[in-house]
């Protein structure tokens, strides 16, 4: 019975532990929210995009962050994995900031024209950030 209860009592705190992120590690988008769409005519439905950093990394509200995709491109010649690009998609602008992390807007997407095709072209969870 005391290691049934051990057991779930380190699963409630298991989140706690997997949210805390190294300082080592590279910033980035660890989540993604949107408003619910009530239907309404104009309504434009608002996305939240939280970052691993914050006060601590130099993010302030009204900062400006670029939103990095790491991309694997596989060598067809090969048969094997080339390398990881990096390549910016997107402009965020935060609007909320504590000591370890952030919360941001969309600014704009990257222009078509100079950035590689992505699927889906939206900000996801794991894109890299940096301070603008």
């Amino acid at each position: 019975m005391k290691y049934i209860t051990w057991f779930f009592l380190s699963l409630s705190f298991a989140p706690f532990a997997i949210a805390q992120e190294s300082p080592s590690a590279e910033p980035m988008i660890y989540g993604v929210t949107s408003s619910l769409p009530m239907g309404l005519p104009g309504e434009v439905q608002t996305k939240d995009y939280y970052l691993t950093a914050g006060r601590q990394s130099g993010v302030k509200p009204g900062s400006e962050v670029i939103v990095y995709r790491r991309l694997a491109t596989y060598n067809l010649v090969s048969k094997r994995l080339q390398k990881d690009m990096t390549f910016p998609i997107a402009t965020l602008k935060i609007i909320h900031s504590e000591s370890n992390s952030a919360i941001a807007r969309l600014i704009k997407m990257s222009d078509d024209a100079t950035a590689p095709v992505i699927e889906p072209k939206a900000v996801m969870v794991g894109d890299l950030v940096q301070l603008k």
